[in-house]
This record gives structure tokens, sequence and C-alpha cells, in this order.
């Protein structure tokens, strides 16, 4: 049942799927691993009282869980509960400290808390550990340095994070000149677009990022991008 669970979850079925782990949960009342995917399930329908309910459940069940601890800390960023998404993605990466993806949303939630320094520490470990990770990008030379597209991006991310927008438009835009296909480039200029109103280059770069998001298979991202998108339009009605 729960691999039958598992199965649904990977189609989208998120709430046929949780059925199958209550039932699981029905007979085995402790099993960490049901509690693990319907916590994941319940997080991708964005029901993130119940997901970090049955995350908890999972880690007591079973402390090693990295997994159960990264996902965890991807709700605790969503409800802005900043300090403790850190503090779970740096449990999860005692447990796998290999994982890019760990880091890189670590690097999102310290920049939240304005810790700078230690954003860009895990941004740069993040594309150290992952040379095909799309956060890594091409190089150019100048007659002072070597400067990458991601250069640009994170020095973007962080004067967007100071309000800086002006500032933070010309360095994602100079990364993208760079690199096209820097996909989370294009969501976070879409952001900073929508930003100082400009409405029709923000929707642009969703759609764009959209598109290279799919076809690098994350779905989850292209998701997070469609529900803006979504929220855009509901604006503009």
């Amino acid at each position: 049942m729960l691999h039958t669970g598992r199965q649904k979850a990977e189609r989208g079925d998120h709430r046929e799927a949780i059925q199958d782990f209550d039932r699981v949960l029905g007979q085995e009342p402790q099993n960490a691993e049901a509690y693990y995917e319907r916590g994941v399930a319940y997080r991708r329908l964005q029901d993130y009282s119940q997901a970090l309910a049955d995350l908890n459940q999972a880690i007591l069940f079973n402390p090693n869980m990295g997994e159960a601890y990264y996902n965890r800390g991807l709700i605790r960023f969503k409800v802005k509960d900043y300090q403790r998404a850190v503090e779970d993605y740096s449990k999860a990466l005692e447990f796998n400290a290999e994982a890019a993806e760990f880091y890189h949303n670590r690097s999102l939630a310290r920049r939240k808390l304005g810790d700078y320094e230690g954003a860009s520490s895990d941004y740069k470990k993040a594309l150290d550990l992952n040379p095909n990770y799309r956060y890594i990008h091409k190089e150019v030379t100048t007659h002072k340095q070597r400067m990458g597209a991601d250069d640009f991006y994170e020095r973007g991310l962080v004067k967007m994070e100071k309000g800086d927008y002006k500032g933070a438009l010309e360095e994602l835009n100079q990364a993208l000149r760079m690199d096209t296909d820097l996909a989370p480039c294009y969501f976070d200029r879409a952001k900073v677009r929508l930003a100082i109103g400009d409405e029709v280059g923000g929707v642009d770069d969703l759609r764009k990022a959209a598109d290279l998001f799919l076809e690098i298979g994350d779905t989850e991202r292209c998701d997070q991008v469609a529900e803006v998108l979504k929220m855009q339009r509901f604006r503009d009605v």
C-alpha cells in the first residue's frame, strides 16, 4: 500500500495517495515512511499545517530521516519561519552533505534573515557540488576579473533583498545576457519587474521561467511559477 501511494504521488494524484498512506498508518501507526510520504503529499497540496504535523511525526519515529528535515524546511520557509527553516536544512545536510538543493534552499532562507555572507557561501557550495546544476553558468573574462552569470545572479539577489530593485535589475539583466537558459534568474527578474510595476515584462519572464523549468524537469519550481502567474492573472481581472 505504501508503494502504491508513492506511485500515485509521483503521478500527481496526491489526494488518492494520501488515502493509501492513511490505510498504512491505520495498520502501522508508527510508520515513519508513511508519515513522511503523506507529509510530502500534503505539502504539494499546500496544506502546510497537516504537512508539518506529519513530518514532525516522521522525525519523531525516525530521527535519521534527512529528507523529512529538508521537506519540513521547505514548509517553514513557505510560512516565513526562516530561522527554523535554516535549522532544518542544516540538519538535513548532516545526513546528506552532497545535496546541492539543500545548500541552495538554505541560501534562500539565510538571505531572508539578512545573512548575506552565509547565503553567498551556501549558494557557491551548491554550484561546486553539481557542475550540471542550473545555477552554474558560463564565464566571461574582463581585463580585471572573470565573472560568471551566477556571480551576477547572486549579486542581483542580494540587491533585490535589500530593496535596490534598479541595481538588482541591472545585475539580473547581465546574468541573462551571459546565459539565456538561466531559469531561476528569469523567475527572480519577474519578481523585480512586478515590484516596480512592469507587469508585461514580469509576466514574460514568468512564462520563460516556466518553460525552462519544465524543460529541465524541475516540475516543483514550474508549479511555483505557474502559481505566481495565476495570481497575477487574478489581479488583472
